[in-house]
């Protein structure tokens, strides 16, 4: 009866709370965030504030390293990865000098949190055992996107091997070890961009590195037309650095066309229009680098 059924309903719920601040509890013990930030983006800085926030987590901001004008003769493409390289480095050797036992978790500052992001991360960690190395949390498969079965998209929710084709840096967790490991790799082959370095260790350490589906992070241009609330992939938030405007509406295309015919844009806590949180020198984390850039 309803009168049976509530109090076991009740006891499930509570039972479910306190699974999720258990799991959240031990991504805040062994994890150290870190989100890049370019200095003059306070935009995207009072954004990562207010996403942290919500996802009741703590970072330190990471320098991101300015590109600067391109030398005579090299590619203006070539120049930016050189810059966005060095920023993914810095956190980097964050992570390879952190105790053993924890891992660090990256992040560009234009990224969206799947809800109850920490719960998530714990389960996604937890599902990759004790020997993993890297767990991309938001990826696009070289070669492509198959969703039929047996494909890099198929099959239950969760964690799955990378297969050596997962690109995108936005956001993805790794241990001290996997951080040194791509230091060295950079320092014996300095012509290597940061995605190239980590495509490399899904090739070194293939049964050590995964991917999550659905992802447990986007980026703000993936935003659906129907929650950009007027803004293009070209103004506000979304506006890139880096990226032409044409590819990043390219992008945003397949997301609305393909990815989320299959996971929900709710499934992610895209920020409001307003209260993106404080903005410059109002509660901001300690910046590293050296001042170079954000």
């Amino acid at each position: 009866s309803l009168a049976v059924g509530r109090p076991r309903a009740s006891a499930r719920a509570r039972v479910a709370v306190g699974r999720r601040a258990a799991m959240a509890t031990a991504v805040a013990e062994s994890a150290r965030a870190y989100y890049i930030n370019l200095p003059h983006r306070h935009d995207r800085r009072a954004h990562m504030h207010a996403t942290l926030r919500r996802a009741k987590l703590e970072a330190l901001r990471v320098d991101a390293v300015p590109a600067g004008p391109s030398p005579e003769g090299e590619p203006r493409d070539v120049t930016i990865c050189k810059a966005v390289t060095e920023s993914h480095a810095r956190a980097w050797r964050l992570v390879r000098g952190q105790p053993r036992g924890t891992w660090g978790l990256v992040l560009e500052d234009d990224v969206v949190l799947a809800r109850h992001f920490s719960e998530r991360l714990a389960e996604a960690v937890g599902a990759a055992g004790p020997a993993w190395d890297l767990l991309f949390l938001d990826a696009h498969h070289l070669s492509g996107w198959d969703f039929t079965a047996g494909g890099n998209c198929a099959g239950p929710e969760g964690i799955r091997p990378c297969g050596g084709d997962c690109t995108l840096a936005d956001a993805y967790a790794l241990t001290p070890s996997a951080a040194a490991w791509l230091l060295a790799r950079r320092a014996a082959e300095p012509s290597l961009f940061n995605e190239s370095l980590l495509l490399a260790l899904q090739e070194a350490r293939p049964g050590r590195c995964h991917v999550a589906l659905p992802r447990l992070a986007l980026q703000l241009w993936a935003r659906p037309a129907a929650h950009r609330a007027g803004q293009g992939v070209a103004t506000g938030l979304a506006r890139s650095d880096i990226q032409p405007p044409a590819r990043l509406r390219g992008f945003a295309d397949f997301y609305e066309r393909v990815y989320f015919k299959r996971f929900p844009p709710e499934l992610y806590d895209w920020p409001p229009a307003t209260g993106l949180g404080p903005g410059p020198g109002q509660g901001a984390p300690a910046a590293v680098g050296g001042g170079a850039g954000g």
